[in-house]
């Protein structure tokens, strides 16, 4: 029976998709299944990914958008655990039984890996971050993680590499589409932490994202503003006040759950549970996920 359904939504970007996958499939040794959802039409991206054996392509028309995209693959998915791993990421051996140790813990929703600051040195110099391969991320798995069983609990996760069990899916539902490109894990985050989901960092495995490299920064620039709009707009509407930034949210988040538990705050009135569409169940883990839609807003861009 398959155990993880690794999903990578790619775009034409297919040299880091390559390695990608390359890593993948070099380094995952639990029963899996790899779901790759194209969603270009480039030739370049589609001889890339006609070249690997063993692999489930869902080809788009179009660029759907990374949420859409991502649970259009969660959908076909039959693993116990769904594995969204952006394609441009690069993963250690044993990586995915780490990652499962960490998502067995009672209460888990989600788990992210350890990885490199976004700031860090290697990630300003452009040709450093794409000149990185296997054994360098090897290297840094073996010397920058924390040994043992060592998991962190957080407030957000991102979602370069975001671990989710199948039964939590069924519960809270796929990622908001409204969400084109970008903040669909951050809003995801709160809402698992809105039905009581602990969110783990585990300090134990080591994955390297290169961090913006398959888009040009001008465009995720225009995207990402787009998303943190959508984004504070959508919890006005559910906290009940306007915010200014996404990290206003947070802070209000923070306010009214502290411990990051579903409950409101004693005696807060404005501490009452914003509510979120519920969702049809997944199915079994032999059968492919059925999870329903969420209506999206006219789409501007995409990864």
């Amino acid at each position: 029976m398959v155990k993880v359904s690794i999903i990578v939504v790619t775009i034409n970007t297919p040299r880091l998709t390559r390695a990608c996958l390359e890593s993948v499939q070099k380094n995952t040794s639990v029963p899996y299944e790899l779901i790759v959802v194209n969603n270009s039409r480039a030739r370049a991206i589609r001889s890339c990914l006609r070249r690997f054996r063993n692999i489930r392509i869902l080809q788009n028309p179009e660029n759907r958008g990374y949420a859409k995209a991502a649970n259009q693959g969660a959908r076909t998915a039959r693993g116990r655990f769904l594995c969204f791993l952006n394609s441009d990421t690069l993963v250690p051996p044993r990586w995915m039984e780490r990652l499962l140790t960490a998502a067995r813990q009672t209460g888990v929703g989600a788990v992210e890996p350890a990885t490199n600051n976004r700031k860090s040195d290697v990630y300003r110099s452009r040709r450093r971050a794409r000149a990185v391969g296997e054994e360098t991320v090897a290297f840094l798995d073996r010397n920058t993680i924390q040994r043992g069983q060592v998991f962190e609990t957080a407030r957000c996760l991102v979602g370069f590499c975001l671990l989710i069990p199948r039964d939590v899916m069924e519960a809270v539902g796929p990622f908001d589409e409204r969400f084109f490109f970008g903040m669909e894990d951050i809003d995801y985050s709160l809402r698992l932490r809105l039905r009581g989901y602990r969110l783990i960092r585990a300090r134990s495995v080591f994955v390297y994202p290169h961090w913006s490299a398959s888009g040009r920064s001008d465009h995720r620039r225009r995207f990402d503003r787009q998303a943190r709009r959508r984004f504070t707009t959508k919890w006005k509407m559910l906290l009940g006040r306007p915010f200014s930034c996404p990290g206003d949210v947070f802070v209000e988040f923070n306010r009214r759950w502290p411990t990051g538990a579903a409950e409101p705050a004693p005696h807060s009135a404005a501490g009452s549970r914003p509510s979120e569409p519920s969702a049809r169940p997944l199915g079994s883990p032999a059968s492919p996920c059925r999870i329903p839609a969420i209506a999206s807003s006219s789409n501007t861009g995409g990864r």
